[in-house]
């Protein structure tokens, strides 16, 4: 049972303030760096008309698209293992 007040709801907007205006679903991770203490991804990141440096889209373009580098860090080392890409089906 949950006792009141230990566990609030808190909006994602609030708790990642810095990607309120990013619209991750759409968004493509391009690379990855691991590190000891965290990891980069380097994103095509979509911008919601909120953000200051959206654009409208070009022609063809369902999104404004910005490359951005998103650091997830850790203040201990943390353990990361990479699966690599996944199989592909052979053609026969």
């Amino acid at each position: 049972m949950q006792s009141e007040g230990i566990l609030r709801p808190v909006s994602y907007a609030a708790t990642f303030e810095p990607l309120a205006h990013v619209y991750l679903e759409d968004s493509w991770v391009l690379e990855m760096l691991p590190s000891t203490n965290g990891i980069a991804f380097r994103l095509e990141a979509v911008l919601t008309p909120d953000h200051p440096l959206y654009a409208a889209p070009g022609p063809g373009e369902q999104h404004c698209y910005r490359t951005a580098w998103l650091g997830v860090a850790s203040e201990q080392q943390i353990d990361l293992t990479l699966s690599g890409p996944p199989d592909r089906p052979r053609r026969v």
